[in-house]
């Protein structure tokens, strides 16, 4: 993500459980940061990010997710609404 984000504070590691049809355990970690890019364009680097360390349609089909990147707020706008509920997101927001 260099060149990216210029990350401003990021959250401990938090492991928890595969939530719906994923499996296994995830590394779950929060960032906070500027960009010069636009929403779309960050949107579109992290996908590529996503894909080069493997992610591809297998993954959503087996449920083995290599790396999953959300932004969960760009400026005020929040983002991926139903995961702000989660226990494990509230947590890492707390810790920001």
């Amino acid at each position: 993500m260099e060149g990216l984000i210029t990350m401003t504070s990021s959250t401990p590691c938090l492991t928890t459980q595969a939530e719906g049809n994923a499996k296994g355990t995830y590394l779950n970690q929060m960032l906070r940061g500027t960009t010069p890019l636009t929403l779309e364009g960050l949107t579109a680097a992290l996908k590529a990010i996503e894909i080069s360390e493997g992610r591809d349609e297998t993954c959503r089909k087996t449920g083995q997710v290599p790396l999953d990147i959300d932004i969960m707020q760009y400026d005020s706008q929040q983002l991926h609404q139903r995961d702000w509920q989660r226990e494990y997101i509230r947590k890492l927001i707390s810790k920001l």
